[in-house]
């Protein structure tokens, strides 16, 4: 799945050692670049109806890779519009999607933006 043309680099926060990805290989990383990914701003409507994440301002639609399944709450990403300057954001919560098979499908990642 491939839901967007957006590319993110995530910065992984607070690691005391290496990540393992799903084959139980050890990954040593701090930022990684994964393309394929759709950021979009949260509705007034989801905020509402799911008050856990009041404060969102947006959510990033990811497909599954090793740098998507190592992101955690309160890494962070980044992102440059084209013509724009780089914005930053904070992951709230990972929600994990599977399709009708049970198989991992996608990940959204709830974020905040963060000024400065």
């Amino acid at each position: 799945m491939n839901p967007g043309n957006d590319t993110i680099t995530v910065l992984y926060e607070n690691r005391v050692s290496g990540t393992k990805d799903r084959y139980g290989n050890i990954l040593n990383i701090t930022t990684a670049s994964m393309p394929g990914c759709n950021l979009q701003p949260v509705k007034g409507g989801d905020r509402i109806s799911d008050t856990e994440y009041a404060d969102a301002t947006d959510r990033c639609i990811c497909p599954v890779s090793d740098a998507a399944l190592a992101i955690r709450a309160e890494d962070r990403i980044q992102y440059t519009p084209v013509g724009g300057d780089l914005m930053t954001y904070r992951v709230l919560d990972i929600k994990r999607y599977r399709d009708w098979w049970g198989r991992l499908d996608h990940l959204t990642l709830v974020c905040r933006w963060e000024e400065g």
